[in-house]
């Protein structure tokens, strides 16, 4: 994703989106990062940014099923699973799938 977010490709959909992510993901393939998603200069870092304006929390396992479309965003979020302080601006990061 980091790669792709650098291409004309990326710089569009990530301009379209205009938004910081938090992502806190557990478990021993986890981590924090943030996305920072704009036309200029997408990118992603490491660490949680306090300023963004959606931040998102899950296992690594939640994550793997997200990406693969094993599980849908809503039944997890649901079950207790997936965390999202903004669930209007979660939903624009479909549009990352074809980043991906």
């Amino acid at each position: 994703l980091a790669k792709n977010l650098a291409t004309e490709a990326g710089k569009r959909v990530a301009g379209g989106i205009n938004a910081r992510f938090s992502f806190k993901i557990r478990g021993g393939n986890g981590g924090e990062w943030t996305a920072y998603l704009n036309a200029e200069d997408p990118h992603l870092t490491t660490g949680l940014d306090p300023a963004a304006e959606c931040k998102i929390e899950c296992s690594d396992e939640t994550l793997v099923s997200l990406i693969n479309q094993d599980a849908t965003p809503v039944g997890l979020f649901l079950r207790g699973k997936l965390k999202v302080s903004n669930k209007a601006l979660a939903g624009r990061l479909a549009d990352l799938a074809a980043l991906i």
